[in-house]
């Protein structure tokens, strides 16, 4: 899809100005409910990649669905650049496990009971964890021909490879999606 819609701001994506351009392109375009069919899904998520340049200051995000939220259809947003950087490899891996469930472990989250001191946590004993970080844990830099950042027990229990995680236990964190 083309849009004329400005991406260079972030504030298209917390006005839904760029959501509602892809909804409507989506419910226009797309019949859905037949990919569901075709190959027995219970949902469909949409990436959408962004050609932006150096100047925007918006930041790759993925808008997963929500009790009334205003379309069913999920969409990642996954911009060429974010504050003047090309995104790499990792930012897009990161996105793209939010929407198995994953959340971000780089703030706090009433949804997931994620606190500061969780955050704290994090950031000491999962270091290289892809849902806290997407640089490279030696330098500090973006890599783009690598992902080596880690999914640890935490993010392998929101997207579904385990059936729990001590962490969750242990920090009393909650999965929306359950």
């Amino acid at each position: 899809m083309s849009t004329d819609e400005v991406i260079t701001d972030e504030s298209v994506l917390y006005d839904d100005t760029i959501e509602q351009a892809a909804w409507d392109f989506i419910d226009n375009n797309i019949d859905e409910q037949s990919i569901r069919d075709e190959y027995r899904a219970d949902n469909v998520i949409y990436m959408m990649f962004m050609n932006t340049d150096v100047r925007t200051d918006a930041v790759s995000c993925t808008r997963s669905w929500y009790p009334g939220m205003p379309s069913d259809a999920e969409v990642v947003f996954l911009f060429n650049y974010d504050y003047g950087l090309l995104n790499p490899p990792a930012v897009y891996a990161h996105e793209i496990l939010h929407t198995f469930g994953a959340p971000d472990l780089y703030s706090s989250s009433e949804s997931y009971n994620i606190t500061d001191e969780f955050v704290e946590y994090a950031e000491l004993n999962l270091p290289n964890e892809i849902m806290l970080t997407c640089s490279d844990p030696q330098s500090g830099d973006y890599l783009y021909d690598d992902i080596v950042n880690e999914v640890s027990e935490l993010t392998a229990y929101y997207v579904g490879l385990t059936d729990r995680s001590d962490i969750v236990d242990e920090w009393g964190l909650t999965d929306p999606t359950r």
